[in-house]
């Protein structure tokens, strides 16, 4: 298998949505083929390992800190182009989120100057007379200027509120509300939004729990009209 000799070039591609992502020609000063393995292996460099194994018909990439990767959407293909003079030989195949990260979900930070996102990642209901039901998870900005102070519609279900997030600091991109009045019931008690760390937190509070029922299956939205931001999220309580 000529194309597998040593010190052949090989072209990387990582595409979404028909978007190339990444695309480089690894260091063959790194790159060996012994009995049926081709292998590459750098630390410091972005890819730091990929190994084919020409016995078993499978390939393992390892890869760190690819900021080229902005704005990733599953499923992701990957494209191995081993040139070997005349002929080439190609692999190409998909992965989906949960095999590129493994068990963890991509990181918001590759949406961010891409889309508007939101994730939920957790939700729980507390209280005794009244009733809290506090969400909160990962949220990320397609306009990475975008502000955020103003009124912000947040949408829950069939609950909705309008709410007048502040900015408080010059330096950090955190946007919050609190109620003034604590025996308000039926309304929003707390927002924190924090672009930097792409985090949420938002606490709605009812005086009736079955109220959250509603909740079990449903949508939140968080929406700023007047500078074009909304993203949302379906949540699944039974999952």
């Amino acid at each position: 298998m000529a194309a597998f000799d040593n010190g052949q070039d090989i072209n990387l591609a990582i595409l979404s949505n028909g978007i190339v992502h990444e695309q480089r020609f690894l260091d063959m000063g790194k790159v060996n083929f012994r009995k049926g393995v081709y292998a590459f292996k750098d630390k410091k460099k972005e890819i730091r390992e990929l190994k084919i194994d020409a016995n078993k018909g499978t390939f393992s990439l390892v890869g760190l800190k690819m900021k080229t990767l902005s704005g990733l959407v599953a499923p992701i293909k990957i494209k191995l182009t081993i040139h070997g003079g005349d002929d080439n030989i190609v692999f190409v195949g998909e992965a989906d989120e949960s095999i590129i990260n493994g068990k963890k979900l991509i990181s918001p930070y590759f949406q961010v100057g891409v889309k508007d996102t939101l994730r939920i990642t957790k939700a729980k209901v507390s209280g005794d007379l009244s009733y809290n039901l506090t969400t909160s998870g990962r949220i990320t900005a397609k306009d990475i200027d975008v502000d955020l102070t103003g009124d912000v519609s947040v949408t829950w279900g069939d609950f909705s509120e309008t709410v007048n997030l502040i900015r408080k600091s010059t330096k950090k991109r955190i946007y919050s509300y609190k109620i003034i009045s604590s025996n308000l019931t039926d309304s929003i008690r707390t927002v924190m939004i924090d672009l930097d760390k792409c985090t949420f937190e938002i606490t709605v509070k009812r005086k009736d729990e079955t109220a959250f029922k509603n909740y079990s299956e449903a949508t939140l939205k968080i929406s700023h009209e007047a500078n074009g931001f909304e993203a949302s999220n379906f949540w699944d309580f039974g999952k």
